[in-house]
C-alpha cells in the first residue's frame, strides 16, 4: 500500500523548492529588467503593463509544470509563479500538488514605478533546499511545542491568559 500522505509532502517540498528556486531567478532577472523605469510610468489606465514594456519582457515558463502571470495593485508590482508536481496516488492514479511564490519587484504609485524592492527587508531569498526529513522534524517540533502550551494553557483554564 502506498503511503499517499509522504507522497504528498515528497511533491510539495519539490513543488516548493522548484516554485522558489525560478522565484529568485525572476527576481534578479525583473529587477534588472525594471531598474531604467523606475520614476517612469509603466501601466496602462486599466493596470496593464505599456505595450511597449510588454513587448521586451523577457518569456516565461509556461507549461503544465511552472508558469507565471503578472498582478498589480495601487501600490505593488508583482509576479507570481505557480509549480504543479503529481504525487502518485496508485498505479494508475495522482493528484496535482500546487505551490505559489509571489515575487514583488517594485512599489507603484499610480502608472509609475516608484521604487524597486532591493533592500535585504524588500528582496526575500527564496529557499529552494527544503527536504522532506527537515520537514518532518519541523512538524514533530511544532507538535512537541503544542502539546507542552497546551498544557501550560490548560493550567490557566480557571484565571484566563
Amino acid at each position: 500500500m502506498t503511503d499517499y500522505t509522504h507522497n504528498d509532502l515528497v511533491a510539495k517540498v519539490k513543488a516548493v523548492n522548484m516554485a522558489n528556486a525560478y522565484a529568485n531567478e525572476l527576481l534578479a532577472k525583473l529587477t534588472e529588467f525594471f531598474r531604467p523605469y523606475v520614476g517612469k510610468d509603466i501601466l496602462k489606465n486599466d493596470g496593464s503593463l505599456l505595450a511597449k514594456i510588454k513587448g521586451a519582457m523577457p518569456d516565461f515558463p509556461s507549461d503544465n509544470d511552472m508558469s507565471v502571470y503578472f498582478h498589480t495593485s495601487p501600490y505593488s508590482l508583482a509576479w507570481t509563479v505557480i509549480t504543479c508536481v503529481s504525487s502518485p496516488r496508485q498505479e494508475d492514479y495522482s493528484i496535482a500538488v500546487y505551490h505559489e511564490t509571489t515575487v514583488y519587484i517594485g512599489d507603484i504609485q499610480g502608472k509609475t514605478l516608484t521604487k524597486l524592492c532591493e533592500s535585504y527587508q524588500d528582496k526575500p531569498d527564496f529557499r529552494s533546499d527544503y527536504t522532506v526529513e527537515e520537514v518532518l522534524r519541523d512538524r514533530e517540533e511544532a507538535k512537541v511545542a503544542k502539546e507542552a502550551y497546551d498544557k501550560a494553557k490548560g493550567k490557566l483554564y480557571l484565571f484566563g491568559e
